[in-house]
């Protein structure tokens, strides 16, 4: 059985983390002063902004072209696949490095067998929105 690996737009990662709000109804709170109680108001069916967390490896050196890549998503739609489903038309908000990537070194045994085994683990965060369904 293969292993289905998370995917935010087409891009694979080796993990992706974090909630998915779906849309729901918002409410304003309506008072007044000094009178007892307070009223609710339905205002707007709407998701509250996330933020997912993706980690991939990629060949060394070549992290930045991969974040380039990652940015040019923001504003657009995209379909997320984690955890055994899938979420599609997803609004990609905007996409960050989540920390400075780190540089894994292929051992075996604990020996460095360096060369073309090493990798740069590269971490974002995607902050994202679902639309109220059309």
């Amino acid at each position: 059985m293969p292993l289905d690996r998370p995917t935010i737009g087409g891009q694979t990662f080796l993990r992706v983390e974090g909630p998915l709000d779906r849309p729901g109804n918002m409410y304003e709170m309506l008072a007044r002063n000094h009178v007892d109680g307070v009223g609710l108001r339905e205002v707007a069916k709407r998701a509250v902004p996330t933020e997912l967390f993706a980690k991939v490896d990629v060949g060394v050196g070549l992290w930045a072209a991969l974040l380039n890549t990652y940015k040019l998503m923001q504003g657009s739609s995209v379909t997320v696949a984690m955890n055994g489903g899938s979420v599609a038309n997803v609004f990609v908000l905007e996409v960050a490095l989540a920390r400075e990537p780190k540089r894994l070194i292929k051992c075996i045994q604990g020996v460095n067998v360096g060369g073309g085994g090493s990798a740069d683990l590269v971490e974002t965060v995607w902050r994202v929105i679902y639309p109220r369904p059309t």
